[in-house]
């Protein structure tokens, strides 16, 4: 019975609890308009027409004819698990710039330098690089934004029902709460390959990112 009254002492009064509801609801709201808007631009030019001669491609995939001038692989060990994995990039010059393009590993074993190279423009973007009739594409900077709002969108959701659950501000204050913006980022992961496809590998890093964050979450909660 003490505990009890202790506990409802602790938690935020219902007024402001239903406050930041409202504002969480209004808040993901929000995060889901604009992941919709990055989706309809993402997709945009999947059903562009290829530009005429003359466009300046802001509704049409212009095709810029290059030629590859460089290749490089390395390993990239930023991750903070202390990992590392083989990147492949070839450097493509058209008449516009020059850019490091990531590539796969069989695209990378036949691309050779001077190779003839044809890259593909939405909104002066990359988003398709052939060469050697193999075929690359690449996600539009609209894509990569959906991720992150579908993120932001969960972790409002988690706080939101954090004030519909609990409402005391100690809980947040919790190691616990270190696993919320970790799910977040794995929900929204999922969330984006779900909308655009993604490699079975990255399906399966995501679920376990995912997996992990929750279980952090739940088990640091237990111990409490």
């Amino acid at each position: 019975m003490r505990k009890a009254a202790r506990n409802e002492r602790e938690r935020l009064p219902h007024w402001l609890r239903g406050l930041i509801l409202l504002m969480v609801a209004c808040g993901a709201l929000l995060c889901g308009l604009r992941a919709a808007d990055g989706y309809g631009a993402a997709m945009a030019h999947h059903d562009a027409p290829v530009c005429a001669a003359g466009d300046d491609g802001g509704t049409c995939v212009r095709r810029e004819q290059g030629t590859v001038v460089d290749r490089r692989t390395g390993q990239d060990c930023s991750g903070e698990d202390g990992t590392c994995t083989t990147y492949y990039e070839v450097s493509v010059r058209w008449p516009d710039r020059t850019a490091w393009l990531e590539v796969g590993s069989g695209m990378y074993a036949e691309v050779r330098t001077d190779d003839r190279a044809e890259v593909g423009l939405w909104r002066d973007e990359v988003v398709e690089l052939e060469v050697r009739d193999r075929t690359r594409s690449y996600a539009t900077s609209a894509q990569d934004g959906v991720l992150w709002w579908l993120a932001l969108g969960s972790l409002l959701l988690a706080v939101g029902a954090w004030a519909v659950l609990s409402g005391r501000p100690a809980t947040l204050l919790h190691l616990s709460v270190l696993g919320w913006p970790l799910a977040a980022v794995g929900l929204g992961w999922l969330g984006s390959m779900a909308l655009f496809g993604g490699h079975p590998a990255l399906w399966a890093f995501a679920i376990v990112w995912t997996g992990f964050a929750i279980l952090w979450s739940v088990g640091a909660r237990r111990v409490r």
